[in-house]
């Protein structure tokens, strides 16, 4: 999964997305962070109540694509934040391997990298009810396939997300 940006008060605290996921995972997380609910159920079909937070997310990583603390939420990155974290982000896909990126959010989406060669232009995929631009980041020894999911926050219906993530991971 491939957030966009961390957002609070220390902008020195690049790696507090990590305690953040570990309060969620753990249940112990003030606020709640409806963000991650919303992933996991997305991700197992599972409501809220149901979920197995560890075994949902112990199959994936997370990671946020800036790596500068936004000062609040809803405050977007600059083009040059953006234009920066893309060398970070090919290291974490080298070293991660990933098979599949479900890009969190439009405005992420399209400040990413153009897809790499032979997949520059990306490709049409409908996933179940509704149709998609995917495309191949490619490293030395990785080539994960990416696609965008409407952000985790607003207007995100996790039940209606289930199939759409299922069929994207189906993909090779």
């Amino acid at each position: 999964m491939l957030g966009e940006s961390h957002h609070g008060d220390d902008p020195e605290s690049v790696n507090m997305t990590v305690p953040v996921v570990e309060d969620w995972l753990s249940g112990t997380s003030s606020p709640p962070y409806r963000f991650f609910t919303h992933l996991a159920v997305a991700l197992s079909g599972q409501e809220p109540w149901q979920l197995d937070r560890k075994a949902v997310f112990e199959p994936i990583a997370f990671y946020n694509y800036v790596k500068k603390v936004m000062p609040r939420a809803r405050v977007s990155p600059e083009k040059v934040d953006f234009e920066e974290s893309e060398g970070a982000f090919r290291e974490i896909v080298e070293q991660l391997k990933p098979t599949h990126i479900a890009v969190c959010g439009n405005r992420l989406w399209v400040n990413l990298p153009a897809f790499d060669s032979p997949d520059t232009n990306g490709a049409s995929a409908v996933l179940g009810d509704k149709e998609f631009e995917i495309g191949r980041y490619r490293t030395a020894s990785a080539a994960p396939l990416a696609m965008c999911i409407r952000h985790p926050q607003s207007g995100f219906n996790g039940r209606d997300w289930h199939p759409r993530i299922q069929a994207f991971l189906a993909i090779d």
